[in-house]
């Protein structure tokens, strides 16, 4: 391979690399239970998704599995993204998530909360926090705040790759 060929195949690896996908955004939760069997009881967590699941334009998705990470734990349960799951997300024309909505009994545009159950879900604004710990429904807030947007794993390996074989280009050059 000539060293002309080999910084093309290093130059379209970089090219790849700064293409190859989205970020991962994380938030935190807080939910904060004001009736209900726990009143009084608080959580912290946080959620991630992929910032290719925000539409152009922005909008609402709603499907399950958006959420790429979970990290909760209520009523001394722990929850992550393969044991509770997403109604949907809504995004503004900016691209920042404006609502969520999550739980353990949720289907694309719906989420579910039955009593006696171990149920939540967890959408800022009026639907709040709602539960059931075994007995009636109780109710709560939702506050969250966006903690990072990191580059993804892949897209950061791929940039590695094209920086080794310009490295290597650079030292093949020097021989």
């Amino acid at each position: 391979m000539t060293t002309r060929s080999s910084l093309s195949c290093a130059i379209v690896t970089l090219a790849m690399s700064g293409a190859a996908s989205g970020s991962s955004i994380m938030y935190d939760f807080r939910v904060d239970a004001t009736s209900g069997t726990l009143s009084g009881d608080t959580a912290s967590g946080s959620f991630t998704f992929d910032s290719d699941t925000i539409p152009s334009g922005g909008g609402t998705v709603g499907a399950t599995n958006l959420l790429t990470a979970l990290n909760f734990r209520w009523d001394g349960i722990i929850y992550n993204a393969s044991t509770a799951d997403t109604g949907w997300l809504t995004f503004n024309s900016k691209g920042r998530l404006t609502f969520f909505t999550f739980g353990n009994d949720c289907i694309a545009l719906a989420c579910t909360v039955n009593s006696p159950s171990t149920d939540w879900l967890a959408s800022p604004g009026a639907v709040g926090f709602v539960y059931s710990a075994g007995g009636p429904l109780g109710f709560g807030k939702v506050s969250y705040s966006l903690v990072t947007s990191v580059r993804e794993p892949d897209s950061l390996a791929l940039l590695g790759l094209g920086l080794a074989a310009v490295g290597f280009v650079l030292r093949k050059r020097k021989s």
